[in-house]
């Protein structure tokens, strides 16, 4: 398989069979999302008022795929192969029941991944009795791209200075659905993201032998005497949670990267935490990286 290359569903866009393909050349890159737009005037200034703009628009990413007569075995099947690989790739791309999970494969071991789902589909053109093109333009609700894989960080609390979260090291984008644990004895434990100055604190004690589970993405949190990332597994104490910062109203932490030392390729989140009292808490940290 040739690198970079994309998957639907785990399914390679370029079929190894040579059953359907991407022309050569069409398929786009990761595009850079476009900041959604705020103006702020004020009577009696000039201009606007600078705003930095949190919330990022959709993003597309457009490809035409080549469907051929190629049989599984990859040999000419005729007019009759043509039709059925034609209404294989209408129901891989064409799926309306949930998004589809776009993979973008840069080398064997490092994969990024997007739900997204096709908005624009131009009328399949016959090229000749055995080849037809189709222009797909698929639509990235999210915006961002993903590791695959979640990992975990780890450390002791309490941290002073802001501390990188070494495992989200090369993110590009605000990771916004985060699983944060806090493994007690800790009472009213915060946790701060130091580039946006976002801040998670929560009015509860967490005893020895106790987890504090926070989802930053669906914004709930949960007391349990279970060792598990496991909400459900608990009780039910987001009423306890309070944010402040950058969008606080409405979303919880977004762990956000920043550039390290004037070095565009050295990027991390950075954190500061802590509790009332919290001898021998732990603070973990599960994620996956975002990339613009």
């Amino acid at each position: 398989m040739e690198y970079p290359h994309y998957t639907v569903d785990g399914v390679p866009l370029n079929d190894p069979a040579g059953r359907w393909f991407v022309d050569g050349g069409s398929m786009e890159l990761p595009e850079l999302a476009g900041a959604r737009a705020v103006t702020v005037t004020v009577p009696g200034r000039h201009g606007t008022i600078p705003v930095a703009p949190l919330e990022l628009e959709p993003t597309t990413l457009g490809c035409r795929l080549v469907v051929t007569d190629r049989t599984p075995g990859g040999v000419p099947g005729g007019v009759r192969q043509l039709q059925t690989n034609y209404e294989t790739v209408k129901s891989l791309v064409g799926q309306r029941r949930r998004l589809a999970v776009l993979g973008y494969h840069l080398a064997p071991d490092t994969t990024r991944t997007a739900e997204a789902i096709v908005i624009s589909a131009s009328t399949a053109e016959l090229l000749s009795t055995t080849t037809l093109r189709l222009p797909l333009l698929w639509q990235i609700p999210g915006v961002f791209w993903r590791d695959q894989h979640p990992t975990t960080w780890e450390t002791g609390l309490p941290l002073i200075d802001p501390t990188p979260v070494a495992t989200l090291d090369g993110s590009t984008a605000p990771i916004t659905d985060a699983l944060i644990r806090i493994t007690g004895p800790a009472n009213k434990p915060w946790l701060l993201d130091w580039a946006t100055g976002g801040e998670l604190a929560v009015d509860q004690a967490v005893d020895g032998g106790e987890w504090l589970l926070l989802d930053c993405g669906r914004m709930r949190a949960t007391l349990t005497t279970t060792d598990t990332w496991d909400l459900d597994a608990g009780t039910d104490v987001t009423g306890m949670v309070a944010t402040r910062g950058p969008g606080s109203g409405t979303r919880w932490l977004h762990l956000t990267p920043v550039m390290v030392g004037g070095d565009p390729d050295t990027r991390r989140v950075e954190v500061t935490a802590g509790a009332t009292s919290q001898s021998g808490a732990v603070l973990e940290i599960r994620a996956r990286r975002a990339y613009l």
